[in-house]
Order: C-alpha cells, then structure tokens, then sequence
C-alpha cells in the first residue's frame, strides 16, 4: 500500500485506508502470492489508474497499463468507451505461468449486451483466454487456454465481479464468489499476447471494445471455493469502503 501510494500520488485518506484493508485482508487471507497482477482503479485519473497494486513501478514489466483509445477515468473507476482499452503487458507464455493454475477477473458497474470482451485474448495458437461477460440477453463466453468457445447461459446483468481461471484440466467461471459452471478441457497452448482490458487481443490488435465502466481487474493464479469466497469478500469490502459497489 505506502509503495502504491508513493507511485501514484494518492493522499486521500479513505483510499489509502481502503488500500490498506485489501492489503492485509489478501495477507492474512494468503492470497497476496496468488496475485501477478491487482488494478483497483482509484485516484480518479489515467495516471492513477495504470498502477499495478502488486508491483507499483511505471514499467511495462512491471504491468504498468497503457491506456488507448480514450474513455472517461473518475472516482467510480474507468468508463471506457468507443475504442478505449488498456494493454498490462502481461504475455502468459512470457511470464512461463502454469498452464493449470491460472485465471483472471473484473469487476463491472454496468450492464450491457453485445460482443463486448471485457479483457484477454485470442492467439493464432489457438489459444482464447478471455472473458464476455453477456454476449446477448444470458450468453457468457469465459475461459482459459482453450481453442473453442466455453459459453453457456450463466448470467443476465454484466455487473459485479466476473473471473474465469483453470485449475488443472478444469476452466471455470465465476460471478462475485459462486461458480457458475465448469469444463474438463485440456489446455492448448498459450496465448504468447500480452492480455488487454475492455477489448481482447486478436492476433496483436485491438477488437471488440467493451463499454462498460470497471473498478477493478486482476490477473492471477487459481484460487479453490474458499479463496474465492474470501477474495470476492475483500474486493467488495473495496468496492463499499469507496462508496462504488453494485
């Protein structure tokens, strides 16, 4: 938390005492070690908002975010728009992760429909690692590694904290801390693309713009129902310490 609020300049108290909270909560929760990548998205500017919790340095090897294509930054978090998203420089084939241990999430304050990929990408592999959170009225497509589309009729409002991840053979979705479904599908290689936020990563480009407004992303290692159920405990204590939960 004091080297997060060193790099971006954050002197507001309620922040960094929610900071603080999510901080040790993930320490005394073990989950502190199973996060590559934390955005919480507060201080209200572009600058603010491109740190990474876990690792507050202004690299791209540090996944610092690149925003592109616009979109509004304010207290509520990042209202993206017509071509907005973020590259975090993270390539899971890079940073060698372990293929059956792996996941990512975020977390949206607006429910909306299309073909609007909230984060991940698609590589020529194939490989899809991604989330679409409500393709049409139900529809959801969310996986990790896989080479097809893991879709099903899992939810009807976009809003809250979507996460997909893979432990072992088995994908899985969940929405804030209850699972929704799951697939025994074996891996098919990594992505070799670094993941993008509010649009996916096809084959190096931008596609598939979200509109949705977000205040939080992780990218992570997999985590089993009780870690889970903590997890989303802390993210949404996060959320209500900054007055922006859904």
């Amino acid at each position: 938390t004091i080297a997060f609020l060193a790099a971006t300049g954050i002197s507001d108290t309620t922040i960094a005492n929610a900071l603080n909270t999510m901080d040790l909560a993930l320490i005394a929760n073990g989950l502190d070690t199973k996060l590559y990548a934390l955005y919480p998205f507060v201080g209200g500017t572009a600058t603010t908002h491109k740190y990474n919790f876990m690792n507050p340095a202004n690299t791209d090897a540090a996944f610092r975010l690149a925003f592109s294509g616009g979109g509004t930054h304010g207290s509520n978090g990042w209202q993206t728009g017509v071509n907005a998203y973020a590259n975090t420089f993270f390539n899971d084939q890079t940073q060698a992760v372990t293929q059956g241990d792996y996941g990512f999430g975020c977390y949206s304050r607006t429910n909306t429909t299309g073909y609007k990929v909230d984060m991940g990408i698609v590589s020529a592999t194939p490989a899809y690692s991604w989330i679409v959170s409500r393709y049409d009225a139900t529809t959801t497509f969310a996986g990790v590694f896989d080479d097809s589309n893991f879709n099903g009729n899992y939810i009807t409002d976009s809003r809250g904290y979507l996460s997909t991840q893979r432990v072992a053979g088995v994908e899985h979705v969940y929405r804030n801390s209850t699972q929704l479904a799951t697939r025994s599908f074996a891996a098919t290689g990594y992505g070799n693309l670094n993941i993008f936020l509010a649009a996916r990563n096809l084959f190096g480009a931008a596609s598939n713009y979200s509109d949705r407004q977000y205040c939080y992303f992780d990218i992570r290692k997999s985590m089993d129902a009780t870690q889970m159920t903590n997890y989303y405990t802390i993210i949404q204590n996060l959320q209500t310490a900054l007055a922006r939960n859904v």
